[in-house]
Protein backbone atom coordinates (compact mmCIF):
# COMPACT_ATOMS: atom_id res chain seq x y z
CA UNK A 1 0.00 0.00 0.00
CA UNK A 2 2.95 2.64 0.60
CA UNK A 3 5.33 1.08 -1.50
CA UNK A 4 8.06 0.10 1.41
CA UNK A 5 8.41 -3.42 -0.39
CA UNK A 6 9.40 -3.31 -3.70
CA UNK A 7 9.51 -6.73 -4.82
CA UNK A 8 6.79 -7.75 -2.86
CA UNK A 9 3.04 -6.51 -4.68
CA UNK A 10 0.28 -9.05 -3.53
CA UNK A 11 -2.46 -8.07 -6.35
CA UNK A 12 -5.36 -7.09 -4.03
CA UNK A 13 -3.19 -4.17 -2.90
CA UNK A 14 -2.60 -1.11 -4.62
CA UNK A 15 0.65 1.30 -4.10
CA UNK A 16 -0.45 4.64 -2.85
CA UNK A 17 2.91 6.11 -2.52
CA UNK A 18 6.31 5.21 -2.79
CA UNK A 19 7.59 5.31 0.98
CA UNK A 20 10.67 2.54 0.62
CA UNK A 21 12.26 5.23 -1.92
CA UNK A 22 11.72 8.16 0.44
CA UNK A 23 13.32 5.96 3.40
CA UNK A 24 16.07 4.93 1.36
CA UNK A 25 16.76 8.14 -0.22
CA UNK A 26 17.19 9.47 3.17
CA UNK A 27 19.74 7.02 4.23
CA UNK A 28 21.51 7.29 1.83
CA UNK A 29 21.77 11.40 2.25
CA UNK A 30 22.42 10.53 5.99
CA UNK A 31 25.22 8.01 5.54
CA UNK A 32 26.34 10.27 2.93
CA UNK A 33 26.69 13.13 5.24
CA UNK A 34 27.99 11.20 8.52
CA UNK A 35 30.76 9.83 6.20
CA UNK A 36 31.66 13.06 4.75
CA UNK A 37 32.15 14.31 8.13
CA UNK A 38 29.04 16.82 7.09
CA UNK A 39 26.56 15.99 10.30
CA UNK A 40 26.44 16.36 13.08
CA UNK A 41 27.12 20.03 13.11
CA UNK A 42 27.47 21.81 16.35
CA UNK A 43 24.05 23.18 16.06
CA UNK A 44 23.23 19.27 16.56
CA UNK A 45 25.08 18.62 19.58
CA UNK A 46 23.23 19.20 23.15
CA UNK A 47 25.29 19.07 26.51
CA UNK A 48 25.10 19.67 30.25
CA UNK A 49 26.76 21.99 32.65
CA UNK A 50 29.89 20.30 34.00
CA UNK A 51 28.20 20.47 37.75
CA UNK A 52 25.29 18.63 36.25
CA UNK A 53 27.07 15.77 34.75
CA UNK A 54 28.95 15.12 37.91
CA UNK A 55 26.29 14.99 39.67
CA UNK A 56 24.40 12.41 37.04
CA UNK A 57 27.45 10.03 37.29
CA UNK A 58 27.58 10.01 41.01
CA UNK A 59 23.61 8.83 40.53
CA UNK A 60 24.56 6.21 38.52
CA UNK A 61 27.23 4.79 40.70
Amino acid sequence: MFGLYPKFKPKMAKVFGNAGEVILNGLKSYVSEVTGKQFPQPENWFGMPDEEFEELKKMLD
